[in-house]
């Protein structure tokens, strides 16, 4: 293999510099972090443990390959040699001065070359692509690129060249990878087992595999799959391996085909269907033993075991025939003889025990060596525990345990090559056995014999040579009073079984258990998931306790220790949140493992009780893991070993020459693996023969053995050189060997050319305000490329350039490419005008160092960022108006600004009030127009509104000078002002809402109006009064004593005559007020405002309850009614005249409103004359409610007061009503009927002179009648013959 020696490509190495980010993954190896992508580019695949295994080992070999070509001493694997027929020729590689970094690169590429092949079809590869792509983008490397010319590429194309031929060499290894790994010739010879269905009664041959179909068949990395599929790999012997020999496979025939098989030296247990054997059958021991273990998984059963380290694991023994079988496996205790570890050797101390119920431990062990959902499967599962392991803090790298301490990376490739490649020839192994022997699965097995019935005794029912033998608390007959005999006895001595329940008894697996007890043999499943059951490939040899032991004998190698870092290695099952399909574990479960072995051991022992295998597949994986172990360190181990004399390591003082450089030394150091013949003199060349110019050899000198030491010159020479050699020759090792010649490649970059600016281009000319916000930019293109990983320093200078108006934007400026540099300057708004701006430009160097050649350019700017302002408005109407609106509803506004503008914009006008638009203003833009370049005339439309008095400024907006600066302050205050809203009538207050007699003459009555806004106080409005009479007479407007109180209040008086009339329904009006912007108010009408009552009230009715009174009969009941209510709080004055004098005495008793037009006022006579007075009555002074006063009346000859001397000849009574005042429903009589009266009609009317009722005086001896008990409350007129009673009905 040829190795040339070079530094990567110069713009490589700058891309590198400018755009890697730190990896996502930097606490580990890129292998490793590559090595986690694949694992989880396997969880998201088809399980498919042959598939994988493959994969893991051939991704070993290209990342090993990817480092092992930058290292002369170490031999590859695969490039540049043959393996297996297949040549990968390969012509060396130009070896970098950023070794490292080229490493990872070349892995990098590599492992996303390969990992998007071979996994591209993966039902998930959506979830790995972004994982693959996260890792190479925060790296800075291409998703791209897929070039794979690594002779003239760097090391992206190395990597891409390593995985094609890996890709290659795959195609080639007899695993029918182009058919999806299909199989060619095997043919399973067993229908399917319908698990469904009781039984199995559809198997042929009970010793061969049947595949299984499900409901829904859900493989072990959780996809959706076929629900029956078919035999994986069954013909994976013919792949090629790692480290196994031809000598240790077989090709043995069967079903007319041959399967290479390897390690053919132990055969299943068959059961001869001839045999009648019981428990002594080996096959039903075997199988029968699944079954019982499974009844250990119940967390309820009581039964606890130390799982921890002192005492479970350190087996000292393994069974080699069936006896020692039955010795091994407790068959009803579970477990296997293993004794414990007394101490941990690391530490010294005694492990801790750790007592927890053997269900728990039995069910996560199955669980976690299940490789269930989302698994990486038994081969990826083994790298995680190498992962856990080499992550422990005390875990040292030296290989073997021995030696000096590797680097994290070189440790990891060789574990990794070699725990891939024996876990790929576990997979060849443990599969070519699967293959050939076909062997049954115990879900098959069991339903098989528990079909059949019991072998046991022929004297008990159900008996076959070919069922389950019987075993007291875990195998029996149904009999007739069992819960699972059936309604119809249909299960009578049927099989039953004492293990795990099934998935029928879970309904929810977040809180079910399914637990343990007895069920039909027939209906028997494994402790897995419902959707998977069983590995769809034969039992026989189990290839999880190949893979382990394999892996766990490449840790112990690897190591140099059996045992875990710290002697102890554990996984935590949380408390019921650890079991996929049932709840559990019932409590905190730590599987613990002192060694590899033990952890091996206890994987083994899972697949039994998860239902998966029985012990005849378990010991035979083990021994084969084990020679499949040792076989493949020694393989990877002899490749490590290897060393050749070889240039490890160079270094170089100053790789880029540049014009900084001139009359400095350059040294150029080499470093060899072994001591070298120092008297040879090396010859050292430079080329091409130009770089002589600048550059001289002074001198070379062996510094040690393995180390010499090029002293060079530098010159002053201008020479652009990126291309070189230095070729070193004449080395020898101290034994003589010679080692070619030694070329590096570019470790020489010549440039002592300084750049220039070709030329500046900024995106304007004119800077304006439209650039403020976002700035502006300005394209540098260079004479050559420079370096792009620093901005350019920007200023500027010039003529009355004082206000840092530009300042470049470091953090958004960019180079385009590397000799095109974007330069984003932000601007500063300082109101001002510079015609000549200069740029100065500086801190740009060539990709080589050397600063610039000219730093101001020729080009130049302009400044214009001065607003324009308006200096003149001229408005031509400066109010608006309700008459504007209806007369002259256009006016125009003049606008001079400060200096010339663009009048291809036409600038709107707008109105506005307290900030926000006023739209009842509004410019006509196809009517206003430019007069000249600083002249704008405006034509403005008044529009309807409702606003009231309001100042409105003036806004102009849109207008721009010649270079495109817009107006600002362009706010004009109270250039305007508008009022479209009639006044209104708010209050109307008047002195009194009763026009009497009271308020007459012309400073009395007077009204207060009210108004919603300042008004025209020159302009009165007119007020008046409407009813349904003429009120002219009556009350007249005082227009010359009204006035406005003040700007928003006016008294309006009134001249009140009397015309003694009444009015209630009197409405106000008031109208032609106008405000101060003479808009007219809107009529106001108050209807019912006022009432107007100048009619004074008078008697319409007088009664006395005697027109004669003496000293017997000495009392006198007046009663009056008046022709409207009266005001009950004013006195009525009752006289008599002539005056009643001494010795008569009259005096009033009570003075009774019975309500407001009804009046009684009482007398008593106290004392009487000797003769016989008559009086008239006299009744004045009272007012009605509206204070009008009573018209005096008078009654001649109303009442006579007897004399003393005239008592005994005027005993005749008055006629009267008794009682005359009363409540409604009491009995009304009439008393003192004269004989007269006899027979002539008593009317009675209500107080509107309504006759109500007519009653017939009748003839009898008591001159008494009733008239009435059924009248409603009221004042009513009893009229009979002349004489005239008042009755009043409370």
């Amino acid at each position: 293999m040829k190795l040339n020696f070079s530094i990567v490509r110069l713009a490589a190495i700058y891309t590198f510099m400018m755009f890697a980010a730190p990896s996502l993954y930097t606490q580990v190896s890129v292998a490793r972090e590559w090595n986690e992508i694949l694992l989880e580019a396997i969880r998201n695949d088809f399980a498919r443990p042959t598939v994988h295994a493959r994969n893991l080992y051939h991704h070993s070999i290209a990342a090993y390959d990817a480092w092992a070509i930058y290292q002369p001493e170490h031999e590859t694997y695969l490039i540049g040699d043959t393996l297996d027929n297949y040549i990968s020729p390969f012509e060396g590689i130009n070896t970098p001065l950023e070794l490292n970094a080229a490493i990872k690169e070349t892995i990098s590429y590599a492992s996303f070359y390969f990992i998007k092949n071979r996994y591209h079809s993966s039902p998930d590869y959506n979830a790995t692509y972004i994982l693959m792509y996260n890792a190479m983008i925060a790296n800075g490397y291409s998703v791209n690129n897929i070039n794979l010319d690594y002779e003239n590429g760097g090391p992206a194309e190395l990597g891409n060249f390593i995985a094609q031929e890996i890709i290659n060499y795959g195609l080639n290894d007899g695993s029918n990878e182009l058919l999806e790994f299909e199989n060619t010739f095997y043919t399973s010879i067993n229908p399917p087992l319908i698990m469904s269905e009781p039984g199995n009664p559809d198997i042929i041959d009970p010793n061969r595999w049947q595949t299984l179909t499900l409901d829904s068949t859900i493989d072990q990395s959780g996809n959706l799959v076929d629900n029956t599929l078919p035999f994986l790999s069954p013909e994976w012997g013919n792949v090629s391996p790692f480290a196994l020999k031809p000598s240790m496979s077989n090709m043995n025939f069967r079903d007319g085909d041959w399967y290479k098989v390897y390690f053919d030296s132990v055969q299943p247990s068959y059961l001869n269907i001839d045999d009648s054997s019981d428990w002594e059958s080996f096959y039903k021991w075997n199988h029968s033993l699944v079954s019982i273990w499974q009844s250990h998984l119940d967390p309820n059963d009581g039964v606890s075991w130390d799982i921890s380290p002192a005492s479970i694991g350190n087996n000292s023994w393994y069974p080699t025939d069936s006896l020692s079988y039955i010795q091994f496996y407790n068959l009803t205790e579970g477990g296997d003889p293993s004794q414990g570890h007394t101490t941990n050797p690391i530490t010294g101390e005694p492990y801790e025990p750790q007592i927890v119920p053997r269900a728990d431990y039995a069910r996560v062990l199955a669980e976690f060596w299940a490789d269930g959902i989302d698994s990486e499967t038994p081969p990826g599962h083994w790298f995680e525990i190498f992962h856990y392991v080499s992550d422990q803090p005390t875990f040292e790298r030296s290989w073997q345990g021995q030696g000096p301490e590797l680097s994290q990376l070189e440790y990891d490739l060789k574990a990794h090559l070699t725990l891939g490649g024996t876990m790929h020839d576990a997979a060849i192994a443990a599969w070519s056995l699967k293959g050939y022997y076909d062997y049954i699965r115990p879900v098959s097995s069991i339903r098989y014999m528990a079909s059949h019935g019991q072998s046991t005794d022929p004297l008990l029912p159900n008996y076959n040579t070919n069922g389950i033998p019987l075993l007291e608390n875990y195998i029996a007959l149904v009999d007739s009073l069992d819960p699972l005999v059936g309604q119809n006895f249909e299960h009578l001595n049927k099989i039953k079984l004492y293990t795990w329940k099934g998935h029928d008894f879970i309904d929810d697996p977040e809180v079910d258990v399914a637990g343990v007890g007895w069920i039909l043999g027939e209906n028997w499943w494994p402790y897995q998931r419902p959707t998977f059951v069983t590995p769809p490939f034969s039992g026989f040899v189990s290839g999880h306790s190949t893979f382990s032991r394999a892996a766990a004998g490449i840790l112990e190698y690897i190591t140099g220790s059996a045992y875990f870092p710290g002697g102890l290695g554990e996984f935590i099952a949380e408390e019921n949140d650890f079991l996929q399909f049932e709840e559990g574990p019932s409590t905190e479960v730590r599987l613990q493992w002192a060694t590899y072995r033990d952890a091996a051991d206890q994987c083994s022992l899972s697949r039994i009780w998860g239902g998966i295998h029985p012990p005849i597949d378990d010991i035979p994986g083990r021994n084969i893991g084990t020679l499949i172990g040792q076989n493949g360190f020694q393989k990877a181990d002899s490749l490590f070993a290897i060393s050749n004399p070889s240039l490890i390591a160079t270094s170089i003082s100053d790789t880029i020459i540049n014009s900084f450089d001139f009359g400095q030394t350059i040294a150029l150091d080499c470093y060899f693996n072994r001591n070298m013949n120092t008297s040879n003199q090396p010859i050292i060349t430079l080329v091409p023969a130009n770089l002589s110019q600048l550059i001289t050899v002074n001198s070379i000198t062996w510094i040690d053995s393995a180390h010499f030491q090029v002293e060079m010159g530098v010159g002053t020479e201008i020479l652009e050189q990126f291309s070189s050699l230095i070729r070193i020759q004449n080395i020898e090792s101290n034994q003589g060997i010679a080692l070619e010649t030694i070329i590096l490649q570019d470790y020489l970059i010549i440039d002592t050319k300084r750049p220039k600016i070709l030329s500046l281009n900024p995106n304007v000319d004119i800077l304006t305000d439209t650039h403020i916000d976002e700035g502006i930019s300005a394209t540098l293109l260079m004479s050559e490329p420079c370096m792009t990983n620093e901005m350019p320093q920007i200023d500027f200078f010039g003529e009355n350039y004082i206000n840092p108006t530009l300042i470049a934007d470091l953090n958004n400026s960019v180079w385009l490419s590397s000799i095109s540099h974007k330069a984003y300057l932000n601007l500063i708004d300082f109101n001002e005008e510079i015609e000549v701006v200069h740029f100065e430009i500086n801190n740009i160097k060539d990709i080589h160092g050397n600063p610039l050649s000219n730093s101001v350019p020729i080009e130049t700017i302009e400044i214009d960022t001065r607003n324009p302002s308006i200096s003149n408005i001229n408005i031509s109407d400066t109010l608006i108006n309700i008459d504007d609106l209806n007369n002259n509803s256009i006016f125009t506004t003049l606008l001079t600004f400060d200096e010339t503008m663009d009048i291809g914009i036409p600038p709107e006008v707008l109105f506005e009030n307290n900030s926000e638009s006023y739209n009842s203003l509004v410019m006509n833009p196809f009517q206003s127009l430019w007069l000249d370049s600083t002249t704008f005339e405006a034509e403005i439309w008044a529009l309807p509104d409702t606003n009231d008095f309001i100042h409105l400024d003036l806004s102009c907006v849109s207008a721009y000078d010649r270079n495109g600066n817009l107006i600002i302050d362009s706010l004009y205050l109270n250039q305007i002002e508008s009022d479209l809203k009639n006044p209104i009538v708010l209050t109307t207050i008047a002195t009194t809402d009763m026009i009497s007699d009271q308020t007459l003459g012309n400073q009395l009555y007077y009204i207060d109006i009210g108004f919603n806004e300042v008004m025209d106080v020159e302009f009165k409005p007119l007020v008046y009064h409407e009813g349904t009479v003429n009120l002219n007479a009556s009350i007249q407007y005082n227009l010359s004593e009204s006035y406005y109180l003040d700007s928003i209040n006016y008294r309006a008086y009134f001249q009140i005559n009397d015309q003694n009339i009444e009015e209630d329904s009197i409405d106000l009006k008031i109208s032609l007020g106008r405000d101060k912007s003479q808009n007219t108010q809107l009529n106001q009408s108050n209807p019912l405002f006022v009432e107007l009552d100048t009619k004074n009230p008078k008697i319409i009715g007088i009664n006395a309850n005697t027109t004669s009174l003496n000293t017997i009969d000495n009392l006198l009941d007046v009663s009056l009614l008046f022709d409207e209510a009266m005001d009950v709080a004013t006195s009525i004055s009752v006289i008599y005249n002539p005056i009643i004098s001494l010795p008569a005495e009259l005096n009033q008793n009570n003075y009774e409103w019975i309500d407001n037009d009804s009046l009684v006022v009482s007398f008593l006579l106290s004392s009487a004359g000797a003769t016989e007075q008559i009086h008239a009555i006299e009744i004045s002074e009272g007012t009605d409610l509206a204070g009008n006063l009573l018209i005096e009346f008078q009654e001649e000859d109303f009442i006579t007061i007897q004399g003393t001397l005239d008592i005994s000849a005027n005993k005749i009574k008055p006629i009267s009503l008794n009682p005359n005042i009363t409540t409604s429903g009491q009995k009304i009589t009439l008393v003192n009927i004269p004989k007269e009266y006899y027979n002539k009609d008593v009317n009675i009317y209500n107080s509107s002179g309504k006759l109500l009722k007519k009653i017939k005086v009748e003839a009898n001896n008591n001159a008494s009648q009733i008239i009435s008990s059924e009248l409603d409350s009221g004042v009513y007129v009893v009229k009979i013959c002349k004489e005239t009673l008042r009755l009043i009905i409370l």
